[in-house]
């Protein structure tokens, strides 16, 4: 949790409200796919939700810059445009190359 709140922090240092934006989000996420009591996720599908989840949130913190977001996520560029498109999420970096 101190992970995400920090990748969506608008600075180097956690405050409150960075607490309380991924409280909600977190609280918002629970809604959205509901599961009957005792289901379980296959391990794989939690797996695939899970770092979608993450390299949106991080390319949200880089306001859309994919080299900010990879440095966040200490990966390489190549790796996070590669995650993109297997999520079919979009690449839009401004950023220089």
């Amino acid at each position: 949790m101190l992970e995400r709140a920090l990748i969506l922090s608008d600075s180097g240092r956690l405050a409150g409200d960075d607490f309380a934006r991924i409280l909600s989000v977190g609280a918002e996420g629970k809604g959205v796919a509901p599961q009957a009591a005792g289901a379980v996720v296959p391990y794989a599908q939690a797996e695939a939700a899970f770092e979608k989840r993450t390299l949106e949130g991080a390319l949200a913190a880089a306001n859309g810059q994919i080299a900010e977001a990879a440095r966040m996520l200490r990966i390489s560029r190549a790796t996070f445009y590669k995650k993109l498109a297997k999520f079919g999420l979009a690449a839009s970096d401004s950023s220089p190359v």
